[in-house]
């Protein structure tokens, strides 16, 4: 970094100097998924993230890491993600890249579901320590496990269809989360077995997840939909 003038930042990919993109405010918009201004980053970045027998469970949460830390360690990260999964193509240093947040949860994910058997070499291991064995171990490639990943947003656009033919309104962003985490929980351990052989569930439709788990979440509110909407089909009916 030293020998780039002031303002400048060295590609690691070309060895050239590019222009540091300037921090992201807190707050900046919507374009980012929005960030939260009182996230505090758990553990030093460099330092283990719980331990061995209980390593850190990342959450959507965590997201907002990038948004915390400073540019040189955001390249530095863009710089592993770039190794860890095939295809992605950073804008070095600038934390609207539009596809940073999504590859940086697919690592996230990835690294919760390497820590699930105990002998795994990223339990317990830094945030730095982990992103550098991922990087190491590319989605798809030979040595560490990995598994296929679903999109969020793409998740979110399928659950935004069941909880309306549940509840007939959407969820909260914090909920809409929390189902994403559970679906890809859902479908991880369908890979984990899957590759084990024998016999296993597959997760059900994203649509139909969503319809179950907005019940379980509203089932009152549930209810009464079902109710509203069998009253406009009978009038429907009646009219017709």
């Amino acid at each position: 970094m030293a020998d780039c003038p002031e303002g400048f930042v060295k590609d690691p990919a070309t060895g050239t100097c590019i222009p540091e993109a300037k921090p992201v405010e807190v707050g900046a918009g919507t374009a980012l998924g929005g960030i939260d201004p009182n996230y505090k980053i758990p553990f030093p970045l460099n330092a283990p993230w719980g331990t061995v027998e209980k390593p850190h469970k990342y959450i959507t949460d965590d997201l907002n890491i990038l948004y915390k830390i400073s540019t040189e360690k955001l390249i530095a990260y863009q710089t592993l993600l770039m190794k860890a999964i095939p295809g992605y193509r950073p804008v070095l240093g600038n934390r609207a890249d539009p596809k940073l947040k999504s590859v940086f949860g697919q690592a996230l994910t990835q690294i919760n579901a390497l820590n699930a058997p105990d002998d795994s070499p990223t339990r317990g291991k830094s945030l730095d320590d982990a992103l550098a064995i991922l990087a190491a171990n590319p989605v798809g490639g030979s040595g560490l496990p990995t598994f296929r990943l679903n999109d969020p947003d793409t998740l979110k656009k399928a659950f935004e269809g069941g909880a309306q033919t549940a509840l007939g309104r959407t969820l909260s962003p914090e909920d809409m989360n929390k189902l994403v985490n559970s679906f890809n929980q859902l479908d991880m351990n369908y890979q984990r077995a899957a590759a084990g052989g024998g016999t296993v569930t597959q997760p059900p439709n994203a649509e139909v997840f969503a319809e179950t788990q907005a019940e379980k979440l509203s089932p009152a509110e549930a209810e009464a939909n079902d109710y509203s909407s069998y009253i406009g089909v009978l009038s429907d009916w009646m009219q017709g």
